[in-house]
């Protein structure tokens, strides 16, 4: 790595202790609090991971250039 890069890389460290984290892999909504007999103020939700590309987005000079087949085969082409 250059200074560069070890300047703005973060880490973080979290402490991992029993019982105050949980992960679930599933689909859908997670039970409402009181179904699940939870705090009222205690954030739910899902957090989507995704594995794939995003639309291309063609340089601002190439903008009038069609889209490369090899690129367009990635399904990314907008």
């Amino acid at each position: 790595m250059t200074r560069k890069e070890i300047e703005a890389t973060l880490a973080m460290e979290l402490p991992i202790t029993e019982g105050s984290w949980l992960m679930k892999a599933r689909t859908g909504w997670p039970s409402s609090n009181e179904e699940a007999g939870a705090e009222a103020d205690v954030w739910a939700g899902v957090v989507p991971v995704v594995r794939g590309h995003g639309t291309a987005e063609p340089a601002p000079w190439a903008t009038d250039l069609p889209v490369p087949e090899s690129v367009a085969a990635l399904g990314c082409a907008g």
